[in-house]
């Protein structure tokens, strides 16, 4: 595992890595589109809980340091995830809307060439195919 973030999904940018102040690991894209977060309590086991009975009056209601780094790693973990499953839905989407831009050409040349066959219902589909392609545009990277 990497302890450095992927590009954001949405934006492309890359966010800091935060410094932890609490109970929360958690680091936001500058976009406002993405983020990462880990409460740092629900990656210890109740020994782990119960061995800090006053954390939160004795430490400024911050835990220590070794399980800060574990919702970090978390953190990290769980945005790099998220953008690799983007990368592979924008990879697929392309790949949807060439097919689309086939399936389109494919009953153009039918209306074309065989005018007498063609019925309302490929001029309906062609315009379904147009507004998914227009669509599948706007959610590209």
């Amino acid at each position: 595992m990497s302890d450095e973030l992927k590009p954001c999904p949405f934006c492309g940018e890359t966010p800091e890595i935060p410094e932890c102040h609490g109970t929360c690991y958690e680091f936001d894209c500058d976009c406002g589109m993405s983020g990462s977060s880990i409460q740092i309590s629900d990656l210890m086991t109740i020994e782990e809980r119960l061995a800090c009975p006053n954390l939160c009056r004795e430490n400024d209601f911050k835990y220590p340091d070794k399980y800060i780094k574990r919702a970090e790693k978390e953190a990290i973990t769980a945005w790099n995830h998220r953008a690799d499953q983007t990368a592979e839905m924008q990879a697929a989407i392309v790949e949807l809307r060439d097919m689309l831009g086939e399936a389109r050409n494919g009953l153009e040349w039918y209306r074309d060439e065989y005018p007498q066959d063609t019925s309302e219902a490929d001029n309906q589909m062609l315009e379904q195919i147009d507004q998914a392609i227009t669509k599948t545009a706007k959610w590209s990277v």
